[in-house]
């Protein structure tokens, strides 16, 4: 038999993804071309934004002072 315990403190962990939310009148294209150096691991688009995925809350905040310059960006921990 499972320890219910266990069971029951897995099944509240919650993980999050860290992420750049690129809002306005954006060219895919030239917002990958210009986070390259950052190394997204992932784009997703959404229906007013375009969201970078990273794979450290460092390489994060260095794309956010970079992109900020060009873009309007909000960092956002988005749950799995």
């Amino acid at each position: 038999m499972k320890n219910p315990t266990i069971a029951a403190i897995a099944i509240g962990i919650t993980r999050y993804r860290v992420a750049l939310d690129v809002s306005g009148a954006i060219d895919t294209d030239r917002l990958l071309a210009d986070a390259d150096d950052f190394g997204p691991s992932a784009i997703e688009t959404l229906a007013d934004r375009q969201r970078l995925f990273f794979s450290t809350a460092d390489a994060r905040r260095a794309a956010h002072r970079a992109l900020a310059e060009r873009y309007a960006v909000e960092p956002v921990d988005v749950s799995d």
